[in-house]
This record gives C-alpha cells, sequence and structure tokens, in this order.
C-alpha cells in the first residue's frame, strides 16, 4: 500500500514587471474533483529570460497545457499521465513557434513534477535544478533530465525522472538566477536546521536586501505527516514576492511628490508676486497623494472581494492551503474616472488637488522652456540601449549556468558598451539611476563570470589585540605577534597572552610534539607554550634574510630571498644547521609556503611549484584568475583544497590540491587585512583579520 503523505509548499518568486528582463514563477495545482485527485498534484518552477509580456504567455501556454493534457488523460498510471501531458506541451511549443513566437528558445528554464502519495516523477529544461534533501543529504534529482543540444520546440520537456519519496524528506527546484545569490550549501545548511517556512523567511530577507535583478522562482516541498502538521505552530507565510511593493500609501507618495515638486519649482517664473506656488501647495503634496492612494486601495480592495476561482485545495488533504491565494488585480484608468462622483469628498479633494497640479505642470512646461521633440527621441533611445544592454546581461547570467562563457563574455562587453554610450551622453542625468543599477549588475556578472562568489565569513573571536599569524591546533586557536603568543578556544574563552619582545611575526606552525614555532622579522625562530615564549637555538647558516616558515612533523622549512628552502631538524636544544631542500632562481620572487605531505610554494606572480622530497613535481594551476597580489598560500588537509589570497583585491582563491583545477574565487568585504589562514581537523577553514578570526563557509 502506498504511504499518504501531506505536502507543505513554501515559494519566493519575483513579481511580473512589464519592463523586467523576463518572468518567474512558481506554480503549483492540487485538484479539487474527485475524478482527478487519484492523479495527485503538478508543481515546478519556471523562467524565460527575455520579453516580459512574450515571455507571460509561453509560461501560460506550458502550464496550462500541462494541467488540461495531465488530468484529461484516461490513463491511470502517473507516469504515463506525465509524458502524454509533457508530449502536448512539446505540440503546443511546436505550433507557437510556427506563429512567429521563437524569442524563448535556448532561454527557457523549468523545473515540473508530478507527486502522488509517495510517488514522484520529474523532468527539467535549461538550468533550472531540482533537489532531494533527505537525512542531511541534498542529492540533485534533475541531472542531465534537460535535452542535449540545440533547441528545438518538440524536444522541449524529453526525460523523466521518477521515485519515491518518505516522510521527512524536503524537495527544492529553483531557476537559475537564485544560485547566484544563494548558494547550494546554504539551501542545505538552512533547510537542514529549520523548517522550511523559516528557511525561506531567511532566503526571501536575503534576496530583498540584495535587490536581485534577474527574476527567479524558488519552492520547497516538505513531505510530512498529519501529526507533524498538527504540531507546527510557526506562522511563516507560504509565499514570498521579490520587488513588490509594501505599502501602496508610501508606494503612491513616493511616486507622486516629485511631479508635484517639479510642478512647484517650474511655476516660480509665471506667477505674480507673493508665494511661489511650491510654496502654497507644499502642505498639500502629501496629503494629496494620500487620498489618491486610498482611493487606489479602497478599489483593490473591493476587487479582491471578487470571487475568484481557487487553484488551490480548501479541503483537509491540504489544510495548510487554507491561506488565500495572492491575486493581482489591474485597475482600468477608463473605468476610474466616471465614478468619481462616487468617491467620498476627501478623497475627491485629492484627486483634484492633484488634478489640478498635473495641469498646471503640463501648462508650464508648455509655456517655460522645455525639452524639444528631438531632445525627447534621443532620450528614448538611450533608454532603448539601456534595455537592450540589460538583456544582454541577463542572457549572460545563463550562459554562464549553461557554461558558455565566451558567448557570456561577448554579451557582456557589448552591454557594457551600450551602458558607455549612454554614460557619455547629454542625457546621462535624465539616466542616472538605470545606469548606476545597469552597471552594478554587469559588474557582478563579470564576477560570476570570472568564478567570483560573494560570501558571508561568520565572526567567531573577537581578540583583545591585533595578530599577524595563527594556526588552529589543540583544540584552539594559537596566535602569533610581536606582543607574544596568545591562546583562545573556539568560543573566544580561556584567552592567554604571553609577553616576549619579538619583531613582527612573518609566520607560524606547529611541530609534531605540539610545540609552537614563528619566524620573526629578526630573522629568528621562537618557541611558544602556555608559559614561555623561547628563543631557539638555532644555526642560521645559509640564510639571513627569510619569507615564511612552515613545519611538517619535527622539520621546519625555511624560504629565504636568494631562490632558497632550507630544512632543519628538530634537537633537544633547537635545530640543527640549515641543509638545502631546494634551489631554483625562479623562487626569488617566492612569496610563500604551504605544507600537507608536500610543499607548494607561492610566486609573486600567482603560480605555484609543488614540491616532494625535495624534487619538482608534474603541477600547475589551471585556469587561474588573474590574481593583483598574491600574498599568501595555505593548503587544507581536510577539504583538499589550496588557498592563495590576493591582497589587492581582497579576493580568496581556491584549487584543487590534487589537480590545479580552479574552482571559485571568493569574495567579501570581511577579507581586507587577512593575514593568516588555517582549518582545524573538521575540515572548517578560518582566517584571521586583525582583531577578529573569521570562518568560511562550509
Amino acid at each position: 500500500m502506498k504511504k499518504k503523505y501531506l505536502i507543505r509548499s513554501v515559494k519566493i518568486q519575483s513579481s511580473h514587471k512589464k519592463n523586467a528582463p523576463g518572468f518567474a514563477y512558481a506554480y503549483e495545482y492540487h485538484p479539487e474533483l474527485e475524478s482527478e485527485k487519484d492523479s495527485g498534484s503538478i508543481f515546478g518552477v519556471i523562467e524565460i529570460v527575455g520579453n516580459a509580456e512574450s515571455s507571460k504567455d509561453i509560461a501560460e501556454l506550458i502550464l496550462t497545457t500541462l494541467k488540461e493534457a495531465y488530468y484529461d488523460n484516461s490513463k491511470k498510471e502517473i507516469l504515463a499521465k506525465f509524458e502524454g501531458a509533457l508530449g502536448s506541451v512539446n505540440e503546443a511549443l511546436v505550433a507557437a513557434a510556427e506563429d512567429g513566437k521563437i524569442a524563448w528558445l535556448g532561454k527557457l528554464h523549468a523545473v515540473i513534477a508530478v507527486l502522488k502519495d509517495s510517488e514522484l516523477h520529474i523532468t527539467q529544461v535549461g538550468s533550472a535544478e531540482g533537489y532531494l534533501l533527505r537525512k542531511k543529504a541534498l542529492t540533485q534529482i534533475t541531472e542531465d533530465l534537460s535535452p542535449k543540444g540545440m533547441s528545438h520546440p518538440l524536444k522541449t520537456f524529453v526525460n523523466i525522472a521518477s521515485g519515491q519519496v518518505d516522510k521527512g524528506d524536503k524537495i527544492v527546484f529553483f531557476t537559475p538566477s537564485l544560485i547566484f545569490n544563494i548558494s547550494k550549501e546554504e539551501i542545505k545548511r538552512e533547510l537542514t536546521n529549520y523548517a522550511s517556512p523559516v528557511a525561506f523567511n531567511k532566503f526571501y530577507h536575503v534576496l530583498e536586501d540584495l535587490r536581485v535583478p534577474n527574476r527567479l522562482s524558488f519552492m520547497a516541498l516538505d513531505i510530512i505527516d498529519p501529526e507533524a502538521l498538527a504540531n507546527d505552530t510557526s506562522d511563516y507565510p507560504d509565499e514570498y514576492w521579490l520587488d513588490e511593493a509594501k505599502n501602496v500609501s508610501d508606494n503612491f507618495i513616493n511616486q507622486a511628490s516629485p511631479l508635484i515638486e517639479k510642478a512647484a519649482e517650474r511655476s516660480k517664473d509665471v506667477l505674480v508676486k507673493g508665494k511661489s506656488i511650491g510654496e502654497k501647495l507644499l502642505p498639500y503634496k502629501n496629503l494629496a497623494a494620500k487620498h489618491i492612494s486610498k482611493i487606489f486601495s479602497a478599489i483593490k480592495s473591493k476587487a479582491n472581494k471578487v470571487k475568484k476561482p481557487s487553484r488551490r485545495p480548501t479541503k483537509n488533504i491540504h489544510p495548510y492551503r487554507a491561506r488565500g491565494t495572492k491575486i493581482k488585480h489591474d485597475i482600468s484608468f477608463k473605468r476610474f474616472m466616471p465614478g468619481l462622483k462616487y468617491i467620498k469628498k476627501g478623497y475627491k479633494m485629492g484627486v483634484i488637488a492633484l488634478s489640478l497640479v498635473v495641469v498646471l505642470f503640463v501648462g508650464v512646461k508648455l509655456a517655460g522652456n522645455k525639452k524639444t521633440d528631438d531632445n525627447l527621441q534621443k532620450i528614448e533611445t538611450y533608454n532603448q540601449y539601456l534595455k537592450d544592454a540589460s538583456v544582454l546581461q541577463t542572457d549572460a547570467v545563463y550562459k554562464i549556468a549553461a557554461n558558455q562563457k565566451d558567448d557570456a563574455k561577448k554579451d557582456l562587453d557589448k552591454a557594457k558598451d551600450l551602458v558607455l554610450q549612454v554614460e557619455n551622453s547629454k542625457f546621462k542625468d535624465d539616466l542616472k539611476d538605470s545606469i548606476a543599477t545597469l552597471k552594478r549588475n554587469i559588474l557582478e556578472t563579470y564576477d560570476q563570470l570570472e568564478g567570483i562568489i560573494k560570501t558571508d565569513p561568520a565572526k567567531v573571536v573577537e581578540l583583545e589585540k591585533s595578530f599577524d599569524k595563527f594556526i588552529y591546533a589543540s583544540k584552539g586557536f594559537n596566535l602569533f605577534s610581536k606582543d607574544g603568543y596568545a591562546k583562545v578556544d573556539l568560543e573566544g574563552k580561556n584567552y592567554k597572552l604571553v609577553e616576549n619582545v619579538a619583531t613582527d611575526v612573518l609566520a607560524g606552525d606547529v611541530l609534531e610534539d605540539g610545540t609552537f614555532i614563528f619566524l620573526s622579522g629578526e630573522p629568528m625562530v621562537y618557541s611558544a607554550t602556555s608559559l614561555e615564549v623561547k628563543r631557539q637555538t638555532l644555526s642560521v647558516g645559509d640564510w639571513y634574510k627569510a619569507k615564511d616558515l612552515v613545519a611538517f612533523y619535527n622539520k621546519i622549512f625555511i624560504l629565504d630571498d636568494d631562490g632558497k628552502i632550507h630544512r632543519h631538524e628538530r634537537t633537544i636544544e633547537g635545530f640543527t644547521k640549515a641543509s638545502l631542500y631546494y634551489e631554483d632562481t625562479l623562487l626569488q620572487d617566492a612569496v610563500g609556503l604551504a605544507v600537507d605531505s608536500s610543499i607548494y610554494v607561492l610566486n609573486k606572480d600567482g603560480s605555484v611549484i609543488k614540491l616532494g622530497s625535495g624534487k619538482k613535481q608534474d603541477f600547475a594551476l589551471k585556469n587561474s584568475p588573474i590574481l593583483g597580489e598574491p600574498s599568501l598560500i595555505y593548503a587544507s588537509q581536510g577539504t583538499g583544497e589550496l588557498y592563495i589570497f590576493d591582497n589587492k583585491n581582497a579576493k580568496l582563491a581556491v584549487f584543487d590540491k590534487t589537480t590545479g583545477e580552479f574552482k571559485k574565487l571568493l569574495s567579501s568585504d570581511k577579507f581586507n587585512g587577512l593575514t593568516s589562514i588555517t582549518a582545524d581537523s573538521s575540515g572548517n577553514v578560518y582566517f584571521l583579520a586583525g582583531k577578529s578570526i573569521y570562518k568560511l563557509p562550509n
């Protein structure tokens, strides 16, 4: 017997805007007819890049055709019904293409699924993704479902994956724009630690703060039993809309006030002596705007009361869907004015006041100095440049997601040139807000192209003093500076400082016996314990100016400025005389060392040499981004990664330690002042910046 569970859905999606560079929607349909309930429910996310209105039409065509074909199919098997419905969708898209509607080809991203009890079937096109979160493991369930090769309407939805869900599972769908703002690791962490409504509330505020320009949709389905739902006392929304006005009155006032201000300002030169119209109307401008907004709110409220057919059930099988469906209504201006006589007196005053201001504004513009038709036409031309640039920038985002980086760069370069033309025109002030927004979006997309990921490291410890270097060992952070050696635990407690009189610390590490070693600028090597800092007996030998030090078992390796690496072994009194480990003139420009079972040498140009047993290994960084000023390198045994810090650009490049393949470039304001990197035994990576210790997100 098939298990029956309840489905709780939570969604985030971009509000539909006519001038937006695309359309996105998170869809769900729960049948109300008894004859349809045995077929289960439909869920999905869809996003189309391009003209917002035409994209919306294609999305509606897909979803409407799917629903009708799926529930009208007489077959009993869910998979057979789903296959037939997708075939109908493909045929409908062929018909649309034959009618000339082809702008969506190659720009459609969607995940669509049907769920009946514990039976799940899912399909995908483009770069949208679907995941299953089960017992803290996040698994992609849409991998390789999207058809390969050139887009063809008849082969839009081709492959289907099928499986079973269980109680406690969470199914996640999202379109590609999301992943550039919220990482998969963050999705996994938040949905593992919190119920989906709580996690989505956090995601929503992150996306709102980032003011994501691209359209996106994001959905989570919780597979739960009735008892769990009955015990759920949380009161979070199950649907969020991005870019939506939060307050009708405030939004209307913000839009109306500049118009009234401008009318008042332009009127100063055409009035008789005395108070200017700006001074006269100023007390009433917000009042008038508020009256108008109240009228719109009243009409909108009345419209919302009109009974609309619900696409969601209200019966017990989906009790959590009892909350009202968000329905948007457009208010016709033609129908608004004839109803003026029925409006309350106070509202009517607002309409009349604002109307007079608008009429006066138009009259003054005609009488005063106005822009010529030619100028207005040029402004419209430049505005079209910006719209074209926005479409190119959005296209680039999806090409990056599809790993078409060369094409993405071409689109970005074109978008950048278009914005530059507008910025160099005499109309740049008229379009300054749009220019600023596009420049920011284009720069962020260039970052995405280079693999730059914005990250938000968490501060784990705030120190009393600034330190130069640190290393994790003995269940805590061990810190070094000219002020001495200090130790503090992971929670920032049990802080202890052992004073000394060393100069600036260049490097620090720990030996196999637990002794902490650090290199000062004198140059000299010191050992440190919780009781004392002691200068080591060490024959300097052939090196007099050291750049870096690393320790491995009972040995230390020191990089000098002559292109040599020296090795010292531990003795009872200190260390042996230096022996030459490796020499190469290329190392004269080296800036740092890292060690695991091999030694990695970071050069000034960002290249890395790998050494083993004193010999150069076959190793090189691949596809590395250009680093402005590589300053330190760290090899993590827990993550299997190499970290290289670019001090000039405050970015952290991450490479595979075995293959040298570039993985990602991390960016954060908290990287400013970074001087040292370390990791604990669990693979968590930390960095030191002044008086603060931060942890990188997993």
